[in-house]
Order: structure tokens, then sequence, then C-alpha cells
């Protein structure tokens, strides 16, 4: 059997984080501002914690209204998507989960 054909059986890894918030980076042209927002409300509520939060930009999640940003979460206690317009969303958003934040 060549190397290429070879079944293995998958890694799985425990990584740093508990939750993971992907924001549609295709959308956030309507506002860059709302991902920067995030990402400072986050740290700046969750720095001082224990547990991890991982925050990416994703490809289109083709849910977004022409005035917002989706954002989704997934994580241990947490499993929803919202759109982001303004930064009161982005608090209320923040308040969803615990955290300590890392960015890509």
């Amino acid at each position: 059997m060549s190397e290429e054909t070879q079944h293995h059986a998958l890694e799985h890894v425990i990584p740093p984080w508990t939750t993971l918030v992907a924001v549609c980076k295709q959308c956030d042209g309507y506002s860059k501002s709302l991902f920067c927002e995030l990402k400072s409300e986050l740290r700046s509520r969750y720095a001082t914690t224990s547990r991890g939060v991982r925050l990416v930009k994703t490809s289109c999640l083709n849910v977004c209204p022409k005035d917002g940003v989706t954002a989704t979460v997934q994580g241990l206690n947490a499993a929803h998507t919202v759109i982001l317009r303004t930064k009161n969303d982005v608090q209320t958003f923040t308040r969803s989960f615990p955290g300590q934040v890392s960015e890509t």
C-alpha cells in the first residue's frame, strides 16, 4: 500500500481556548470597526480570566444583511450566531460567554 493510500487515526488536540468566535471577513467591509470593536471588547472584558476565546475571521457565512456583520460563537456553553450592527450589539454579544481572547 502506498503512503498516499494508508489510513491512520486522526490526531485529537486540546486547544488553549474553549470558545471560538468567527466573524465574516467579507461583510466586515461594511464596518471594519466592528471587528476591531469586538476584539477590543473581548480583551477588556476577559483579559484576566483563565478560559480562552479565539477570535477569527472566516469566509462568507451567507447570512449577513447589507447593514451588519455575522458573528458566530461555538464553545463549551455557547453556540449561537448573531448579526452585529452597532457597538452596543458588540457589547451585548461579548457578555454571552466567558474567556480570554486570542486572535489570528
